[in-house]
């Protein structure tokens, strides 16, 4: 991982467990301050690395990965075929650990809305094999609505479609030319209602 400092560090670790390719001893991956940039070869982790922030900010599992399959949330385990698995494969769940900075900015924790007294804040995700998903933070437990409202009070909007994007939608999206690119970004900040009410303005 690669760090480009600067820019205000939000997430310091993220941990998976039993996750798409990552099995049952937890991975643990840190991140600097700054812009990360995550390389690796293909089949290594980086998708499920960046679909297990996207589940554990937002909720929102991917309808083909609902079912048990080679692109499903759970990792299951490479069993002896005469051993009989269902009673594991019943109850092993995946989950997804997510460790957010809290420290003060002049003065303010940027999510005092959650603890004003922690410098980190704690995202457990579980989720079992049939889909559903347990939040809990700083080990309380947390209904997805309530956690998804107050994150976009701390500047982690959920709805924001620009906040987690696929390879290929990049792609697409650095072919849009300089004035798409301003729209997306307008759209990513959230200031676009603010540059239409300047447009609107110089036209009056």
């Amino acid at each position: 991982m690669k760090d480009v400092k600067k820019i205000k560090q939000v997430i310091k670790r993220v941990i998976i467990k039993n996750f798409r390719l990552f099995d049952e001893n937890p991975r643990d991956f840190e991140f600097g301050g700054g812009f990360t940039q995550v390389i690796a070869n293909n089949g290594k982790g980086k998708t499920s690395l960046w679909l297990a922030i996207k589940i554990g900010l937002t909720g929102d599992i991917p309808r083909e990965m609902r079912i048990r399959s080679e692109n499903g949330v759970i990792h299951y385990p490479q069993i002896d075929e005469n051993f009989d698995s269902e009673e594991l494969q019943k109850n092993l769940n995946a989950e997804i650990k997510i460790i957010l900075n809290n420290q003060k900015e002049n003065g303010v924790r940027p999510f005092h809305i959650i603890d004003n007294e922690m410098d980190e804040i704690n995202i457990r995700t579980i989720i079992n094999p049939s889909g559903a998903v347990k939040y809990y933070v700083n080990g309380l437990k947390w209904e997805k609505k309530t956690l998804r409202e107050v994150l976009s009070n701390c500047s982690i909007n959920p709805d924001n479609p620009f906040l987690f994007l696929e390879q290929n939608k990049t792609i697409s999206l650095l072919e849009r030319g300089p004035i798409g690119l301003l729209e997306a970004l307008e759209d990513i900040l959230d200031i676009k209602e603010i540059r239409d009410n300047l447009d609107n303005a110089q036209k009056s």
